[in-house]
């Protein structure tokens, strides 16, 4: 075996390596380094150099390789690398067994390592990563802006012309937070003479010096040529060929020279993937011991294999097992391929960890195969369902007409579609092949559960319940069950006129079967979804405790109705009561695992912290739990309501970021079909046209709901009952009469839907003040909104009566209404409602008074209230756990503060603020 050598030629990486280690060690900083690279510019050999710095600066280290096949493993890499390097003995939710737990498991993660590097810096170098299953990389693109507040380097190497989408989201998002990329090319001809004379013993003579010419810098290919020549008088790939030829060429010439066994026990090794145990080696080749250990100790003496610290086995450089795979005839590569699937189920691989494998390799008519694509399929569910779903496609591709498993790969793989988002797909697969298989009332019942998938878009559920009703053949008790879904799934997706059409019908159908649980709950929440739509809330909430004390046991009830509960609370006024009901469910779903369910909870304290005029706590909230970039796409009802609170929070707490970032998205969500998710886009971007001084492009967004405005511009399920003054205003600034009027008739509507309520009534008056400009009737709005109430709402009307005034010249009374409104706005820290207003103060002359100063823009000053709390605690030493015990909110909340506070303050560590904030006290 050669002997290992210094690394020559990357001094511009091996400087970028020290610096990130001496910011972690120094400074507390984290950062993160791309080190993109075809194969064989030696990625491999520069993370090594990583790994050994980082020991010699006295860090961690934990290091992973991603391998072909790893793809459909969800979270392989990660469970691979990040949990043993955060806490050996840490015991999290196995998301392999429970993908449900997956944001619980991530929130965990972040906080394990954060604890981790408290005691030292650590440097995680990720290889390969075009090969990382989709989950893994998804959650890296989570975790590395985030962490980089930590004493935590990243050195992430990556084939840059073979990324998947979700490596290329993970690069970007990693170079968004500032990482230093380093592309490795090939090496200077300096380095290529000194690694020459490392491998050599000396400077190559003539004839070799040609050859080493021909590896153009290229640090595998020269390698391979300098140990030929090594090895053989005659250099080897002096061919006029690609560089990626040559180098399989080269290869391929240097096994020629061991010894048949040898070759014969490479090629096997091959088809086992780059890395592997001597067992399962052992098992397939089907040679005596003595052989095999005599072929393995001939490739590991030739670098071809190497020795893993577990006592397993890896081929020195993954360009060697290609060059074996590519040599190799193809019937012969896939039978042994389908024998290695056999051998590495038997040594206890998962049938994820094999599908890929298995998919490419199996024959036609091959059960076992079939059984373990749809065991694969069925693994991959929550985790990967796209990935998943073309398993089962494939598995039933492969399936004969009598295969015992063809019906469940087709209804697996229809349902996966829709999981995926590929809805298209899947109701064509469901007219063809579903329909194929399974009898009618076997597709309507894949159908209905595709109808009631949370993940599913409104419209695609719609569709699926359509396609069902349009069998021959499915009972009465499944078609009711379809029907009153369909109402549902109509209103849901905001078509409301549609739903009350069908609803006579689903009432008759679900009345016909008597006993049916599941079409009576069905009808309960579509007309639940009716009553919430036209503002009947006493009717909505009459309906849901009335079902819920009729079945008081039912795991989906208790697990829904809550949330609905908890919006009547809000509805009624009662934020602390609401946001109690949230606390107590979001904490209920995490003791349960359930980290879907706390992340709804969470959306809805986001929003309700917002309604009760807590915009930057709704935002710390809201912006941690979204993780939304420009690529970020809305499917679902819940998105469209959280990408609408937070956007509007930011408005109100003045972050331009995430502003852009939310246009950007709500922009995209115009294009969906539902009409409701639409309306929310639209609105969203309403509200910031006008807030930017353009009424008119506001004006013009909402008309470009075309027919699904006619119902209605504003959102109707989860509504804010004080949006219509907010369209009242921008109508009559866009010049748009009828709207205003429009939203006024709707004001009443809804208030009349749920009299003695005090919000829809002051939505009524402040709305009919506006329009009519009647100061009577904005006096009366806000006498109606209690003190502390809706503090936002209470001060915009304060702020409409100023601007009559103005109007109406009487410019004194004008002003104290201005300072109310201003109290109002900076009690709330809706700093950018308060500059609006400082500007309208200092136009009438005012430039002093109460809350007249602008809120600072950096600075400890510039913390909100929740900001400066966590500042606080961090710079005292707590951990982000400790901080979300003592302050009652949820750790990523506790992230979301320490991010915005260290921007405002001008740091990047805890280190660094607990050395701002000594500063602070000591002055």
């Amino acid at each position: 075996m050669i002997a290992a050598h210094p690394l020559r030629g990357r001094d511009r990486e091996r400087r970028a390596l020290r610096s990130a280690l001496d910011d972690a060690r120094t400074r507390g900083r984290g950062s993160a380094l791309l080190v993109p690279g075809d194969a064989g510019l030696g990625k491999t050999r520069l993370l090594q150099e990583a790994l050994r710095l980082a020991r010699d600066a006295g860090a961690g280290t934990a290091s992973g390789l991603a391998a072909p096949g790893d793809e459909p493993l969800p979270m392989g890499l990660v469970l691979q690398v990040l949990v043993r390097a955060a806490e050996p003995t840490a015991t999290l939710p196995d998301v392999r067994e429970h993908p449900d737990r997956e944001r619980w498991f991530v929130e965990e993660l972040e906080l394990l390592l954060q604890e981790r590097t408290a005691r030292r810096p650590l440097l995680v170098a990720l290889d390969d990563l075009q090969w990382a299953d989709r989950a893994s990389l998804g959650l890296l693109r989570t975790l590395v802006p985030r962490l980089l507040a930590l004493p935590l380097v990243w050195v992430l190497a990556y084939r840059p012309t073979q990324a998947p989408p979700a490596l290329q989201a993970l690069v970007a998002a990693a170079r968004d937070a500032g990482a230093t990329t380093l592309p490795l090319a090939a090496l200077p001809s300096a380095a290529v003479g000194r690694i020459a004379q490392d491998v050599l013993g000396g400077a190559p003579d003539d004839r070799l010096a040609d050859t080493v010419r021909r590896a153009e810098g290229h640090p595998f290919l020269l390698l391979e040529l300098l140990r030929g020549a090594r090895e053989d008088a005659t250099p080897t790939a002096a061919v006029e060929a690609s560089l990626p030829a040559r180098v399989h060429a080269a290869t391929r010439a240097r096994l020629e020279r061991q010894s048949a066994d040898a070759r014969a026990v490479a090629d096997v090794a091959a088809v086992l993937g780059r890395r592997f145990d001597r067992g399962q080696l052992a098992s397939l080749a089907a040679v005596d011991d003595g052989t095999l250990a005599a072929a393995v100790r001939e490739l590991v003496a030739a670098d071809v294999l190497t020795e893993e610290p577990d006592g397993g086995l890896a081929f020195r450089h993954d360009l060697v097992c290609e060059a074996l795979l590519g040599s190799m005839p193809a019937a012969i590569r896939r039978t042994l391929e389908r024998e290695a699937v056999d051998v590495r189920l038997a040594a206890g691989a998962r049938p994820a960890e094999v599908a890929a494998a298995l998919a490419a390799s199996a024959p036609a008519g091959d059960r076992a195969a079939t059984a373990l694509l749809l065991a694969a399929a069925n693994d991959l569910e929550r985790s990967d369902p796209s990935t998943g779903a073309d398993l089962a496609r494939r598995g039933f591709a492969l399936a004969d007409p009598d295969d015992p498993e063809r019906a469940p790969l087709a209804a697996a793989a229809a349902r996966l579609l829709h999981a995926a988002g590929r809805a298209e797909e899947g109701l064509a697969f469901a007219r063809t092949a579903l329909a194929d298989v399974l009898e009618a009332e076997q597709q309507a019942e894949v159908l209905l559960s595709i109808a009631w998938m949370f993940s599913v878009a409104p419209d695609d559920a719609v569709a699926a319940g359509r396609a069902a009703l349009a069998l021959d053949g499915v009972s009465p008790a499944l078609r009711a069950r379809h029907l009153a879904k369909l109402v549902h799934g109509l209103g849901i997706a905001g078509r409301s006129r549609a739903a009350e059409a069908l609803r006579p019908e689903a009432v008759a159908a679900v009345a016909a079967v008597p006993g049916d649980a599941d079409a009576a709950f069905g009808l309960v929440a579509a007309e639940a979804v009716l009553d919430l739509a036209a503002g009947r809330i006493a009717a909505q909430e009459r309906r849901i405790r009335a079902d819920l004390a009729a079945h008081p046991d039912d795991p989906v009830r208790v697990a829904i109705w809550p949330h609905w509960l908890a919006d009547v609370a809000a509805h009624r006024g009662d934020y602390a009561g609401a946001l109690r009901t949230v606390d107590a469910g979001r904490e209920g779903a995490r003791a349960a695992g359930q980290a879907w369910m706390a992340e709804l909870w969470e959306q809805r304290r986001g929003r309700m912290l917002l309604e009760a005029g807590r915009p930057a706590d709704a935002l710390a909230a809201l912006e941690g739990l979204a993780n939304l970039d420009a690529g970020s796409v809305v499917r679902s009802g819940p998105d469209a309501m959280a990408l609408l609170a937070l956007g509007r929070a930011a408005l109100h707490a003045g972050s331009a970021h995430v502003t852009r970032v939310t246009a950007t998205v709500a922009r995209r969500a115009l294009d969906r079909e539902a009409p409701e998710i639409r309306r929310h886009a639209a609105w969203l971007l309403a509200l910031q046209a006008a807030a930017a001084g353009d009424p008119h492009a506001a004006v013009g967004v909402l008309a470009e709901l075309g027919p699904d405005g006619d119902e209605s511009v504003l959102p109707t399920m989860i509504r804010d009952v004080l949006d219509p003054p907010q369209l009242v205003r921008i109508a009559l600034a866009g010049g748009d009469a009828a709207l205003a009027r429009r939203a006024v008739a709707d004001a009443e509507a809804i208030a009349g839907a749920d009299p003695g309520v005090a919000e829809p009534a002051a939505a009524v008056l402040h709305a009919r003040g506006l329009l009519d400009r009647d100061e009577r009737a904005l006096a009366a709005a806000a006498e109606t909104l209690r003190p502390g109430q809706r503090p936002l709402a209470l001060a915009s009307v304060r702020e409409d009566r100023a601007v009559l005034r103005v109007r109406t010249g009487a410019g004194d009374d004008a002003v104290a209404l201005l300072r109310e409104a201003l109290d109002g706005y900076v009690a709330a820290e809706a700093s950018w409602d308060a500059a609006r207003v400082r500007g309208r103060l200092r136009r009438l002359g005012v430039r002093a008074g109460r809350g007249a100063a602008p809120t600072p823009t950096a600075g400890w000053e510039s913390l909100t209230r929740s900001e400066a709390a966590v500042a606080e605690l961090v710079a005292q030493g707590l951990s982000n756990r400790a901080v979300a015990e003592r302050l009652f909110v949820s750790p990523h909340t506790v992230s979301t503060h320490l991010r915005h506070a260290f921007a405002k303050l001008g740091v990047r560590s805890r280190v660094e603020l607990a050395r701002l904030a000594l500063e602070r006290a000591a002055r």
